[in-house]
């Protein structure tokens, strides 16, 4: 049987899961959202079975052919400031990538320092920005999508997911483990019998290649989790190297050199009122987002 294997990022470790799952089958991933639509529409005629995060592709006609969707994963919990910043010439990257942290945007933007900009992320600030009551916004969306792919349980998977400790890397980037259940919540809908069950205890985690966002101590405590305010850069595939470990100072004034150099960075997550009032509280004036 040839599968086709659809979406996002996420779509790599998911089949690296599938491939180990049923090595009697033909896999085919493609990143839905890098992909051409001739080479996707390609993929799915030539599919028995397509598994995709959305059967609403530009271009491609999904009409007839047996589908299983999965969900697209995000999570923001344990990474709650993780936010996107632009400037004039397109997105910023940051020290890790796209991911750029909202609460040091709005210290450099508040001409704060490092030390003091690095003093904001406590529990206090994260109570009035909103992120220590995530949980059950983040369940609430995770439900609305278990129901859009037909999976009821899946904010039952996140709870579980949570009670192993944590399970991203970042937002959009979970371990290996949470992509393996869903792969055999796969197999059974599709009615497909894994050769093994379990690949996760096999697999090397293609995500840690990837950046890796810090767990602070006073989100982690929220979990009953073990923190610490240290960051991995992305690897560098180019020149064959590991990404870095960079605490919460490096990873500040690396972010301040890049928002310094750009042409008029702004972040739409420091635009939220919960920001506003965190200038206020501290005295400050001035442009925020």
């Amino acid at each position: 049987m040839r599968i086709a294997v659809l979406g996002n990022c996420q779509s790599l470790p998911l089949v690296q899961c599938l491939r180990t799952m049923l090595p009697d089958h033909v896999m085919v991933r493609l990143n839905s959202n890098l992909a051409a639509p001739d080479i996707l529409a390609s993929a799915v005629e030539q599919a028995d079975i397509v598994i995709a995060q959305t059967d609403d592709i530009p271009g491609v006609d999904m009409t007839g052919v047996t589908t299983c969707l999965y969900p697209r994963f995000q999570f923001r919990p344990l990474a709650p400031d993780q936010a996107r910043v632009d400037a004039d010439d397109g997105q910023l990257l940051s020290p890790l990538g796209k991911p750029h942290s909202a609460l040091a945007f709005f210290g450099w933007r508040a001409g704060l320092d490092i030390e003091a900009t690095a003093g904001l992320f406590r529990e206090e600030i994260f109570d009035m920005l909103g992120y220590t009551g995530l949980l059950d916004q983040t369940l609430t969306l995770a439900v609305e999508e278990g129901t859009r792919v037909g999976m009821s349980d899946l904010a039952g998977l996140y709870r579980r997911w949570l009670a192993r400790g944590r399970f991203i890397h970042i937002v959009h980037h979970p371990r290996l483990f949470v992509m393996a259940d869903i792969a055999r919540a796969i197999c059974a809908r599709l009615g497909l019998r894994p050769a093994i069950p379990n690949p996760e205890d096999f697999l090397h985690d293609p995500m840690l290649a990837g950046p890796i966002w810090a767990l602070y101590p006073d989100i982690a405590r929220l979990y009953g989790l073990t923190g610490g305010a240290v960051f991995k850069t992305p690897d560098d595939r180019e020149n064959k190297t590991k990404g870095r470990i960079i605490d919460l100072r490096e990873f500040i004034a690396t972010s301040f050199a890049i928002y310094d150099a750009a042409k008029n960075p702004r972040c739409l997550a420091t635009q939220e009122p919960e920001f506003e009032l965190l200038r206020d509280s501290l005295g400050l004036t001035g442009r925020i987002g």
